[in-house]
C-alpha cells in the first residue's frame, strides 16, 4: 500500500466519525454484522474502525447491550438536527427471504419510496426472534438496535403479541392475529382463498385439499377461514374438503401429497397458499406422472414471475408489488404522525385464470 494512501479502516472511521455526528444512528449503534453490513465491509474491518473511534468520547460499550452513543449537546459537540430523517428497520428471519422475487421487488420499490423523504430502511436478520419464546431476543434487539418504526415480515403470534405490549411503532409486512391492534399491510387472505375455492368448486371440483403451513401464521388462518366459508360442512355431501398442513419444507409437503394421493378419496384439485410450494406441487406431481389439470387442478393464492413459466400457467392470484410498497409507506407514514392513521391495509390482487384449473376427470 502507498504510504500516503489511507487505509480502509480509517475511512471507515471517519464514516463513523460522521455519521454519528450527523444522527445517523440514534442512541445505539446497529449490531456488529448489521452496522458492517451498512457499511459495506468486513466485521474484522469495522472493529479495527471502532477502535480508532473508541476514545474519542463518540460512544461507550455497554456490556451484553450494546454501543451507547454519546448524549448528544447543543454547544461543542453533537449537535441535534431538528428534521432529521427517519430510520426505519426492516426485521425478517434470515437473508433467505431477501432472495425470493416478490420480496426483493417491493423492499427495492419501499427503499426508493423511503429515499424519496431521505428515511433510510435498514434490514436487519434476527432468527431468535421468531421462536416460541422470542421476549428476551426482541428485548435486546430493540434496545441495540433503535429505529424510528419498525417493519416486521412473517411475524409470529408471540411477537406480534410482544410489539402490541410495548408499544413500539410497528407495521406488519402480513396480517395481525385476532386480538393483535397493531397496523399491518397484506393482501386479503379471508377473501382471497373464498374465491379461489368458489372458482375450483364451480369447475366441477368435489374434492378439494387447501395445503397451508402448519406454524400458523395470520393469514393461513384467514385462509382457512375464507376456505371453509366457502364450502361449509354439511352444506353438500359430495363436497369433501381437507386442510393439509405442512412443516416449511419441500419433503413436509410431498409427505402431504404423497398421503392423500393414497387415500380412498385422493383430491382432484389442490389450493396452495406459498408460490414457492406451488413449484414444488408442480415438479413433484410432473415426476409421479401426474398430469395438470388432466388429473388435478393447481390454484396458488399468490402470483409471481417466475410462475409465468411453467406449463400450463398456474391459476394465481397477482398483486402489484409497487402497490404494495406503496401501501406499506403509507402505513408507515401514518404510524409515525402524530395522529396515527388506520390499521388494516388489506389488498385485493387479480386473479389470473391459467390452464391449471380445468374440471375434474371423468
Amino acid at each position: 500500500m502507498h504510504p500516503d494512501r489511507p487505509k480502509l479502516a480509517d475511512l471507515i472511521a471517519e464514516e463513523l466519525r460522521r455519521g454519528i455526528k450527523e444522527r445517523r444512528w440514534h442512541e445505539w449503534l446497529p449490531q456488529e454484522r448489521a452496522l458492517a453490513a451498512e457499511l459495506k465491509v468486513s466485521r474484522a474491518t469495522l472493529r479495527q474502525a471502532m477502535a480508532a473511534v473508541r476514545y474519542e468520547g463518540l460512544f461507550e460499550v455497554v456490556p451484553r447491550r450494546g454501543t451507547r452513543l454519546a448524549a448528544s449537546r447543543t454547544r461543542g459537540g453533537l449537535a441535534r438536527s431538528k428534521h432529521r430523517a427517519h430510520v426505519v428497520n426492516l426485521l425478517l428471519p434470515g437473508s433467505a427471504d431477501l432472495i425470493r422475487p416478490t420480496v426483493v421487488h417491493w423492499v427495492d420499490e419501499l427503499r426508493a419510496l423511503l429515499a424519496a423523504k431521505q428515511w433510510q430502511l435498514r434490514t436487519i436478520e434476527a432468527k431468535a426472534c421468531y421462536g416460541r419464546t422470542p421476549e428476551r431476543a426482541l428485548e435486546l434487539l430493540f434496545a441495540r438496535t433503535p429505529a424510528d418504526c419498525w417493519l416486521v415480515r412473517l411475524s409470529t403470534q408471540p411477537m406480534q403479541r410482544w410489539l402490541q405490549q410495548h408499544g413500539t411503532p410497528v407495521v406488519i409486512a402480513g396480517s395481525c392475529h385476532r386480538g393483535i391492534g397493531l397496523t399491518f399491510v397484506d393482501i386479503d387472505h379471508r377473501a382471497v382463498c373464498r374465491h379461489a375455492t368458489g372458482a375450483i368448486l364451480a369447475a366441477g371440483h368435489r374434492r378439494i385439499m387447501l395445503l397451508v403451513d402448519e406454524d400458523g401464521k395470520a393469514g393461513d388462518l384467514e385462509s382457512e377461514r375464507g376456505f371453509i366459508e366457502a364450502a361449509p360442512p354439511g352444506t353438500d355431501r359430495e363436497i369433501r374438503t381437507t386442510v393439509a398442513r405442512h412443516d416449511g419444507t419441500v419433503r413436509g409437503v410431498i409427505a402431504q401429497v404423497e398421503r392423500a394421493l393414497r387415500s380412498a378419496a385422493p383430491p382432484t384439485a389442490i389450493l396452495t397458499t406459498q408460490a414457492v410450494f406451488c413449484l414444488t406441487l408442480w415438479s413433484y406431481l410432473g415426476s409421479r406422472g401426474v398430469q395438470i389439470p388432466a388429473r388435478i387442478s393447481l390454484v396458488t393464492q399468490v402470483g409471481t414471475p417466475y410462475l409465468d413459466y411453467l406449463v400450463p400457467e398456474p391459476t394465481s392470484y397477482r398483486i402489484n408489488q409497487r402497490k404494495y410498497a406503496q401501501t406499506i409507506m403509507r402505513a408507515l407514514t401514518d404510524t409515525l404522525a402524530p395522529a396515527g392513521g388506520r390499521r388494516e391495509h388489506l389488498i385485493l390482487p387479480d386473479f389470473v385464470r391459467g390452464g391449471s384449473l380445468a374440471a375434474p376427470a371423468a
